[in-house]
């Protein structure tokens, strides 16, 4: 089961998440693999899929796609145990939300400074309380993030009140963090760190 929208896009409607959407699957290492979604866009086609949690540890896995009972060549990729990552809505703009209303952070709604806010990111690594793969993550206690987990605002140190599991979605990291007091305006820089292991560095509008 699943939505088709506007784009082509082959969505799941539902969690837990199915290890087929579509006719397509996908497993690592020959673990059935959680599909989120299919695509179809101009002849170029895309599967997105949550890894399994079952291949933490080891250092690459074999990755095969079938649909309709035809399966793809293997392909070896490296597993990291972190890769993080933030949400983007265009490859720059960081997806980052007002804490106090849950309303989107744009530049006609920047971030304030003092204000809670959270973003969405990927590739945090282990965590606690860990749900099924492809399952919505615990509301309470939280997934937390066991690698320490950063972010910085223009340069600054931002305090971080939860990195972990985004409560409710599957595959999907949440970091909460207050603004800095003393952060400039406008368009910012924005680092997340997982660890030792960095994300590409996103921006994020301040006022």
């Amino acid at each position: 089961m699943g939505v088709m929208d506007t784009a082509g896009i082959l969505g799941a409607d539902r969690l837990p998440l199915s290890t087929s959407l579509g006719g397509v699957s996908v497993t690592v290492d020959g673990i059935a693999a959680p599909v989120l979604a299919v695509a179809n866009t101009g002849g170029v086609e895309q599967v997105n899929f949550q890894v399994p949690f079952e291949a933490e540890g080891r250092p690459a896995a074999s990755v095969v796609v079938s649909r309709d009972g035809a399966a793809s060549i293997p392909t070896r990729v490296a597993v990291l145990e972190l890769q993080p990552a933030v949400y983007t809505t265009d490859g720059t703009q960081a997806v980052v939300v007002h804490n106090a209303d849950y309303t989107l952070v744009t530049a006609a709604r920047p971030l304030v400074r003092g204000e809670y806010a959270f973003l969405y990111a990927s590739g945090l690594g282990r965590v606690t309380n860990q749900p099924a793969a492809g399952a919505a993550a615990p509301v309470a206690p939280p997934a937390s993030a066991l690698a320490d987990t950063g972010v910085t605002l223009a340069g600054l140190a931002c305090e971080v009140q939860y990195g972990g599991l985004a409560p409710a979605l599957a595959g999907v990291y949440q970091v909460n963090f207050r603004v800095p007091l003393n952060a400039p305006g406008g368009l910012q820089e924005l680092t997340l760190t997982a660890g030792t292991a960095t994300a590409p560095v996103v921006k994020v509008p301040v006022r």
